[in-house]
């Protein structure tokens, strides 16, 4: 076992906050802004908003675990220097894969909102905490 990555310890959930901190705030400001210029489904908006935030939340730590291709060095990388790797599709089939999952995460919400309205961010917040701790504690023995 890697030094760092042992379950029960907190890299998960420092993984988890790091990815919060820097992407969260972003996602709230721009899906305010956004649906208050277009006048949107506030509800709806308000419900996925914290199921997507908690789901992708959850997720991230399973990346690394399946994605553990060596890179290549950004010196190395010939023409594309966004290449990380000799495997084209590896990568970017477990992101397509993440996109998928992170999405699951905010059905549920996304139904509750547009059937009972406000009763949708209720769930939302719910469906983001859990899946936050849940679906890290399922992957990292926590």
């Amino acid at each position: 076992m890697t030094p760092g990555m042992t379950p029960g310890a907190s890299d998960v959930r420092g993984r988890q906050l790091a990815w919060l901190s820097a992407h969260a705030p972003v996602g709230v400001a721009v899906t305010v802004m956004f649906t208050a210029i277009a006048d949107g489904r506030w509800p709806l908006v308000l419900a996925l908003l914290p199921a997507l935030l908690g789901g992708a939340a959850g997720l991230v730590p399973l990346v690394p675990v399946y994605g553990l291709v060596p890179g290549t060095e950004p010196h190395r990388r010939a023409g594309n220097p966004l290449r990380t790797s000799e495997d084209d599709g590896g990568m970017t089939g477990l992101a397509y894969l993440m996109l998928a999952l992170v999405l699951l995460t905010g059905v549920p919400a996304g139904l509750v909102a547009l059937r009972y309205g406000w009763a949708g961010v209720a769930v939302g917040v719910a469906t983001g905490a859990l899946c936050h701790w849940g679906l890290c504690v399922t992957h990292s023995g926590l």
